[in-house]
């Protein structure tokens, strides 16, 4: 089998389709699409929601503080050390 360079069928012009577009219609469509100050760009799909349409939530304060969170770990653990005694006695009932 022959090995083919992968970049043998790109077009010589590295500039690509874009430097096709007239100046104009490059503003345009950048505007349309969304396009932002970092790069991205927002493409819109048909029968999609607008992702700007979308209500943001915003973010939740914790329910717990840190002693309760601390009172609920320990709890966890003294019901996995529990379930642990557990399994093995039931290991040692099997043998």
């Amino acid at each position: 089998m022959s090995h083919s360079d992968p970049h043998s069928n790109l077009p010589v012009d590295s500039r690509g389709d874009a430097a096709k577009v007239p100046p104009h219609s490059a503003q345009a469509l950048g505007d349309a699409q969304g396009e932002r100050a970092d790069g991205w760009e927002t493409v819109q799909f048909p029968n999609a929601v607008d992702v700007d349409a979308i209500p943001s939530i915003p973010p939740a304060e914790p329910s717990l503080d840190s002693g309760e969170m601390v009172r609920l770990i320990q709890d966890l653990n003294q019901c996995n050390d529990a379930l642990l005694a557990r399994v093995a006695e039931l290991e040692d009932a099997l043998e």
